[in-house]
């Protein structure tokens, strides 16, 4: 070892000009000073591989009336992962820059008749996304995607502006595709792999669709549960179509989406109306930013599992439960380990 350390600090011990020697000579300074440079280096590694073993957790509370409750202490949250309680290492509440992945459905049921007469889905899907954008950060990134019988990559990640002009009228949404059947979920898969090499820790799915798919396999299935959960996506789905009951009133359509976005710490969303689909644009707009973000260090059990469950608990004292009643929790309910994770 001595022999090393004296090869990587060679240069310390021969003045300018002077011919190095076949013995390495030390100054009394070097000699003090090469050890503390061997315990910065180590110091360094350790900071930086411990890094790699926080994970984060993004939840938001609402009140009994959806009202978002963004001014906890952070002292009332309790985490457990697979059961156990966690030791949180931090909360903050920031209203950081976002990824996001904006996938719009453009087979043939976009283009039938919903509740306005004067616009089919797709082009409400257009202006929705559009009035998406009057709330968002200018920092924010965004991607299109298309989807019928397969997803079509219009635009990589760029500004909103840059979206803007993808949804123009003379754009790629103008005309059905034709196709009756729909690949969502390969749709979303491919979404989730351009939002992994996206640029922001924060990343949302803007799905807008009437979220039925006929055409992906069941391996397409589980591949996008795993990979959202693996890439911390969450999930915003808005659907636009009704259905008339035999009684007169609109009945809402289950779809698997509501299990998909609500393990993804998201929600599906049904509006009836032009206004409400622009103020569920706004209220997912705002469900973005009132997210508490919880940090905590994963234990070696944690690498040797495929998939974990979180549960993220409130401890209320008696006077926050008389102002706030039973808040509502939303957050991805697991994650796994990206495979190339030591």
């Amino acid at each position: 070892m001595a022999k090393a350390f004296n090869r990587h600090f060679q240069f310390l011990g021969s003045s300018k000009g002077a011919k190095p020697s076949g013995r390495l000579r030390f100054s009394n300074e070097t000699a003090r000073t090469a050890p503390w440079l061997l315990l910065i280096v180590f110091v360094f590694a350790a900071v930086t591989t411990r890094s790699q073993t926080i994970a984060y957790v993004d939840v938001a509370v609402r009140n009994s009336q959806g009202k978002f409750l963004d001014e906890l202490s952070g002292s009332e949250f309790r985490l457990f992962v697979n059961g156990k309680q966690r030791e949180i290492k931090q909360i903050s509440m920031t209203a950081e820059p976002v990824s996001f992945a904006v996938l719009i459905d453009v087979s043939s049921s976009s283009f039938s008749t919903p509740f306005d007469s004067q616009l089919v889905p797709v082009n409400l899907y257009r202006h929705a996304v559009i009035e998406f954008l009057r709330h968002r950060q200018d920092e924010d990134e965004y991607m299109l995607l298309s989807f019928s019988e397969n997803p079509e990559l219009i635009m990589e990640f760029d500004s909103s502006a840059a979206l803007v002009s993808a949804l123009s009228e003379d754009g790629p949404f103008a005309k059905p595709s034709g196709v009756r059947g729909t690949r969502l979920y390969d749709a979303i898969n491919t979404a989730v792999e351009h939002l992994a090499r996206s640029q922001y820790r924060k990343k949302v799915i803007i799905l807008m669709s009437d979220t039925r798919d006929h055409l992906s396999s069941g391996r397409s299935k589980a591949r996008a549960d795993e990979l959202l959960e693996q890439y911390q996506v969450g999930v915003f789905s808005v659907s636009i179509e009704v259905a008339e009951s035999r009684l007169g009133g609109r009945v809402y359509l289950p779809s698997r989406m509501d299990d998909v976005t609500d393990r993804a710490g998201g929600r599906r969303f049904w509006p009836n109306s032009r206004a409400e689909l622009a103020e569920v644009m706004a209220r997912i707009s705002k469900w973005i930013d009132s997210q508490y973000r919880i940090s905590f260090e994963l234990e070696p059990a944690d690498h040797n599992r495929k998939r974990s469950r979180i549960e993220v608990r409130l401890e209320l004292t008696s006077e926050q439960r008389k102002e706030l009643g039973r808040p509502l929790l939303d957050y991805r309910k697991h994650f796994s380990l990206l495979t190339d994770q030591k």
